[in-house]
């Protein structure tokens, strides 16, 4: 893997299981999603 993707890999495994925060509500669409 080049370092870019192996950067981006990186981020994704230390933040994949951030689950803070609120769906964007000011989107229709977003305010009707799931957010699990």
């Amino acid at each position: 893997m080049t370092p870019f993707p192996r950067f981006l890999d990186a981020l994704y495994q230390q933040y994949a299981g951030l689950n803070d925060g609120k769906l964007a509500s000011y989107i229709p669409e977003l305010a009707k999603a799931d957010p699990n």
